[in-house]
């Protein structure tokens, strides 16, 4: 009966906390930017959802962009959308996800080749960033991401993948797909453990795994022919033995029962890879 009674008289509290003395109700005028709708609506919205970590505590409302974040965001959208530039850089635009309008602006007009998202609050990526064919460079660093997309593997033109300070605890399998890659650093996450498909990877130049939870790597690195540099500082490693990119291939190697051969060996196929292909001459010729 008590829990009965304490809904109705619940309700005639919220009655007499928005209907003022004598009756009328008092409707404040509708914002006119869209920031300010945001705050009015959290203003007089959120105070009467609970949080369910405890009772008595208020939700917290989502955190709108800065001013000088949201002015950053608007200046990177125009320049995507009308600028023949082919980086774009949505960097320190405090963004919690990435817009579809982003995503869009990015495909039109030149595409991008390079995106800086670098210093937001990112916690994961949308499956249509798989959309951005022509993409070489994705700059994720100082984010919260805790997970990658399987649509990633479809970046299949990407050279340089930066996942630095972020809180991933696994890599997708779909990474094995990035055939082109040839910078990967994923330092200072959470990962215990790095995917086999590493080493199909067999373009990679440079692989950064500092500061991570890694207790070994997998022997199918051992293919990655033309790795020149490998950095495993801050891991309790124990396989391969922690040493120079040298002496940690070479160890790699001889687990797996293959020869080493160093990585210099294999330079020109990896650059030749990854040219651009020649122009083809009769749309050289009508240019001129």
């Amino acid at each position: 009966l008590g829990a009965a009674a304490a809904v109705p008289a619940t309700t005639e509290r919220l009655r007499r906390v928005r209907r003022p003395r004598g009756g009328h109700t008092h409707t404040p005028p509708a914002p006119a930017s869209p920031e300010e709708r945001f705050r009015f609506w959290a203003h007089t919205t959120m105070p009467f959802f609970k949080s369910k970590h405890g009772k008595g505590k208020e939700a917290t409302s989502p955190r709108p962009p800065s001013k000088a974040a949201a002015k950053r965001y608007q200046n990177a959208l125009w320049q995507a959308e009308n600028s023949p530039a082919k980086q774009v850089d949505f960097s320190s635009c405090d963004l919690a996800d990435v817009p579809a309008e982003a995503i869009g602006a990015c495909r039109m007009g030149t595409p991008a080749q390079a995106i800086l998202l670098h210093d937001n609050r990112l916690a994961s990526l949308p499956p249509q960033v798989g959309s951005l064919s022509t993409l070489r460079v994705l700059d994720l660093h100082n984010n919260e991401l805790k997970r990658l997309p399987e649509e990633i593997g479809l970046l299949a033109k990407l050279q340089v993948l930066n996942l630095e300070r972020n809180k991933l605890a696994s890599l997708p399998e779909a990474i094995g797909k990035l055939l082109g890659l040839q910078t990967l650093n994923v330092c200072g996450n959470r990962l215990s453990a790095l995917p086999n498909v590493l080493g199909k990877l067999v373009q990679l130049r440079t692989l950064a795994v500092d500061d991570n939870q890694l207790v070994a790597l997998p022997l199918e690195l051992h293919a990655l022919k033309a790795l020149e540099s490998l950095t495993v500082t801050g891991n309790p490693l124990t396989v391969p033995t922690p040493g120079t990119t040298l002496a940690m291939m070479q160890e790699l190697c001889s687990l797996a029962g293959v020869p080493y051969e160093p990585a210099a060996a294999h330079a020109l196929p990896v650059l030749d890879a990854s040219a651009p292909a020649p122009e083809d001459p009769l749309l050289a010729r009508r240019r001129k």
